[in-house]
């Protein structure tokens, strides 16, 4: 694995609390996995009328990623907006741009949960909000040992709503959450970053 250069924030225009909390969340990331955090944001442009979601400014995110190049060294950028053209087709523009190589890790992954991916990509993790106690610090290290913890928290969430219809991969709904306990790319640093990263909606 080629080793992580740095975290970049996010930003969203027009919602300084969401932008807030953004670069509160990449800071703490940054500050566990011991990677510099870049003081320009990646920005969202407000979303059109015609538009569900938000995409990113490309020209922020053109600046941004100039920035990491120079300051860092960086050489390619990882983006897990794959499920989104309009956001990825951005990142890969703006990599393009600046030089940079741009990567899809979640790319093919419709069907697989990320906790999957995680630790098929070499990733511990360790449980740290279950709607069952028993689960919690729980080590996740095998696709066995995910698929169990996906199913438990399926018929969890499943028992709760009424309705067996539910994913295992749509069930994090703010219930469940891991830390990463170790990570081929990065140092962890104790259990201070969530594994789990929200996508902009």
């Amino acid at each position: 694995h080629a080793p992580v250069a740095c975290v970049i924030p996010p930003a969203w225009a027009g919602d300084d609390q969401r932008s807030t909390e953004g670069a509160r969340a990449a800071r703490a990331f940054a500050r566990s996995a011991g990677l510099p955090l870049l003081g320009r944001a990646a920005s969202y442009a407000q979303a059109g009328s015609d538009e569900a979601t938000p995409s990113y400014d490309k020209d922020a995110l053109l600046a941004s990623l100039l920035e990491a190049r120079g300051q860092y060294g960086v050489e390619g950028v990882s983006c897990g907006h794959v499920t989104d053209v309009r956001r990825w087709s951005a990142v890969a523009e703006a990599a393009d741009c600046a030089g940079l190589r741009a990567y899809a890790p979640m790319s093919g992954a419709a069907a697989d949960p990320p906790l999957r991916r995680l630790v098929g990509d070499d990733c511990t993790l360790i449980v740290s909000r279950f709607p069952d106690p028993a689960f919690l610090g729980r080590r996740v290290a095998t696709h066995a040992e995910a698929d169990m913890l996906l199913a438990a928290l399926s018929e969890r969430c499943a028992a709760a709503e009424g309705s067996l219809n539910r994913r295992p991969r749509d069930a994090d709904t703010g219930v469940f959450d891991c830390e990463l306990a170790a990570c081929p790319w990065f140092a962890v640093d104790g259990m201070a970053a969530g594994a789990a990263v929200e996508e902009a909606r």
